[in-house]
């Protein structure tokens, strides 16, 4: 609608992360791969891909999962790209499974996750499993952006469905307390936890469906051809 509006002819086919995120293992043998519990509760963790993400998301990630823990069989699952594998050797995570270039595998085979602003919580919608979308800045940042942002949720996933769709904690809103809520009415509340499923099944529609690359290659065939 966008190029439309400017008069530009335009084809939309499909969004290439159909291609890529798919999960390449069976839930018993990504259980038996990573040492984990068949009743457990598996709640995926992306806190961003860079450093100081990490350290802003992980200790409020942390203390919610502790309080949690107490009442439910839960098993964390951090899911780090191999760039941050560092990252194990100077942070306690005693209370985390780290699994490291296996995300797709990782957010199939859970229940839910936690995730942080960004092209993450695309792959996490394709995964089909709930998640509730975190992000935290420095506040001098956090000062300077917010008058330009003129959108209602910073989610990628939110703006695709055009609501907030999967929950949002943002900024002074990403409390332990408040993450641990959210958390806990996935676990607890069957009936929303059905519909953030619905949800995701929609997202998933609006995406497209697979062969992007080769649907894309079609059309400029198709273009060239009549030109």
């Amino acid at each position: 609608k966008f190029y439309q509006n400017f008069g530009i002819e335009a084809e939309f086919t499909s969004h290439p992360l159909r291609d890529v995120v798919k999960t390449t293992m069976a839930k018993d043998d990504f259980l038996k791969k990573y040492n984990l519990s068949k009743t457990a509760k598996k709640i995926f963790l992306m806190p961003g891909s860079r450093k100081k993400e990490f350290e802003i998301h992980m200790p409020i990630i942390t203390k919610a999962l502790s309080k949690i823990k107490l009442n439910h069989d839960i098993e964390p699952l951090l899911l780090l790209p191999k760039h941050m594998a560092n990252l194990i050797a100077h942070n306690n995570l005693s209370g985390f499974r780290v699994i490291i270039g296996d995300a797709y595998n990782a957010m199939h085979h859970s229940d839910l996750g936690i995730v942080a602003s960004g092209t993450a919580t695309l792959e996490a919608a394709l995964s089909g499993n709930p998640f509730a979308v975190i992000y935290k800045t420095s506040l001098i940042n956090y000062l300077i952006l917010k008058p330009l942002v003129k959108v209602p949720q910073i989610g990628m996933v939110n703006l695709i469905i055009g609501h907030e769709a999967m929950p949002e904690l943002i900024q002074y809103k990403l409390t332990p307390q408040k993450l641990q809520n959210i958390v806990l009415k996935m676990l607890n509340d069957a009936d929303y936890y059905k519909g953030l499923k619905a949800e995701l099944c929609n997202f998933k529609d609006r995406l497209g469906q697979e062969n992007a690359a080769q649907k894309a290659a079609e059309y400029i065939l198709g273009f060239l051809n009549k030109r």
